[in-house]
């Protein structure tokens, strides 16, 4: 869920929004689902069915019926689980996805080359150098979540847990800038 800026402006672009007919967001933040609400409210048709559950997303996909979802979208959440806790999200996901459903995830991935310490500081010096918005407290804040709450895998580990079990059947990174990827895992 989040604010859902980056699903508003891509299914704005692509023309999605009139074909969904309902949407539930997931997020432990009640702000960034109001946030999330006041950004995909005025896309959707007015008979769509919309739905908040504030909850983390591994509790709440444990609860979903088999195949109930067509599409499931993460931006910048799942990078915080640990590798086992990512896997097994990953394979919750496939299970309440329906036969021809995808996943899209956009997070924060590591480099085929690189781990997560040298991760960790080519971001810092990113966000130190370039997030010229922000102040010194809120930069060493950021950093400071970083360090201790960002856990992000290599796309080839992605690919690996996707594949085993044949959980997914194409996996597609379309989209990937120096720190962040958009991947597509369709069933």
């Amino acid at each position: 869920c989040g604010d859902a800026a980056y699903l508003t402006k891509l299914f704005h672009e692509h023309n999605i929004w009139r074909r969904i007919i309902s949407y539930t967001g997931v997020d432990l933040s009640s702000e960034a689902m109001k946030i999330g609400e006041e950004n995909i409210k005025p896309m959707l048709n007015n008979d769509a069915k919309l739905t908040y559950v504030k909850q983390d997303m591994s509790t709440f996909a444990e609860g979903c019926s088999d195949g109930f979802y067509d599409c499931i979208f993460s931006s910048l959440a799942i990078h915080h689980l640990q590798d086992n806790e990512k896997e097994n999200l990953l394979q919750q996901i496939r299970r309440i996805l329906k036969p021809n459903g995808c996943f899209i995830m956009v997070d924060i991935c590591l480099q085929e080359d690189e781990n997560r310490n040298d991760f960790i500081q080519d971001i810092a010096t990113h966000i130190r150098n370039d997030w010229i918005k922000l102040d010194f407290e809120q930069i060493t804040s950021v950093i400071s979540h970083l360090v201790s709450f960002d856990f992000p895998a290599k796309l080839s580990v992605w690919k690996k847990w996707a594949e085993q079990q044949d959980l997914f059947k194409n996996i597609i990174c379309f989209e990937t800038l120096r720190f962040y990827k958009t991947i597509v895992m369709e069933c």
